[in-house]
C-alpha cells in the first residue's frame, strides 16, 4: 500500500521504509500516518479518511489476534470440572491465564475465534486491496476515483465490516458458571 501511495513506479523507495522497522506494529503506523498526510495534503482523496480509519481498525484486530495465536500454547483446561480445548497463554502465566479463572473467565482462543480472525483477516486484506486500487485510480485513472471509493465504501458495508464480527480479542474472555461450592 506504501508503494501504490507513494506512486514511485521505478523505485524501491517505499519498501525500504515499510521493511526499515522490524515489526509489524510499526510498519502498519507508517502506512497508516503516511496515507493519513497523503490524504490530507490531497484533497480529493479527503473521502478516503474515515474509509480508511475503518480499514485499518480491521487490520490492527487482525493484527492483535495473530499476535495472540503466535505467542500462544494450546491447552486443555479443565476449569469446575468441564474441559475448555483453548489456545492460550502458557500454562503458568498467572496474569494471562491465572487472573482470568480467578475473575470466573475462561482464558483463550476457541476454534471458533480463530475460524472468525481468519475471515477478519481476509476481510482487511479485501479491503487493502481496495484502497490500492483508490491510490490507482488517484495517480492513473482519475475518472474513476469516484467509483473506486464507493467499491470500498460498499466492500466495509458488507457483513464482516459492519460490526457483526466477534470481538476477537475479548472474545476469549467466556463467562464461567456460578461454582457448587
Amino acid at each position: 500500500m506504501l508503494y501504490s501511495a507513494l506512486n514511485l513506479p521505478h523505485s524501491q523507495v517505499a519498501y525500504a521504509i515499510y521493511f526499515s522497522p522490524s515489526g509489524f506494529d510499526a510498519r502498519s503506523e507508517i502506512v497508516d500516518n503516511v496515507l493519513k498526510q497523503f490524504m490530507f495534503e490531497n484533497g480529493e482523496l479527503g473521502s478516503l479518511r474515515n474509509l480508511w480509519d475503518r480499514v485499518f481498525l480491521k487490520v490492527q484486530r487482525a493484527r492483535k489476534v495473530r499476535n495472540t495465536i503466535a505467542h500462544a500454547s494450546p491447552q486443555t483446561l479443565v476449569i469446575n470440572g468441564r474441559s475448555h480445548a483453548r489456545l492460550t497463554a502458557p500454562a503458568f502465566d498467572v496474569i494471562r491465564l491465572g487472573r482470568k479463572i480467578a475473575d470466573r473467565q475462561i482464558p483463550g482462543l476457541t476454534a471458533s475465534d480463530i475460524a472468525e480472525a481468519v475471515q477478519t483477516a481476509h476481510f482487511a486484506r479485501d479491503r487493502v486491496d481496495e484502497v490500492n486500487r483508490v491510490f490507482e485510480a488517484f495517480y492513473r485513472e482519475r475518472p474513476v476515483l469516484p467509483q473506486r471509493l464507493l467499491e470500498l465504501e460498499a466492500g466495509l458495508q458488507t457483513s464482516r465490516g459492519q460490526g457483526q464480527l466477534v470481538q476477537t480479542l475479548t472474545v476469549s474472555s467466556h463467562q464461567l458458571p456460578p461454582s457448587q461450592g
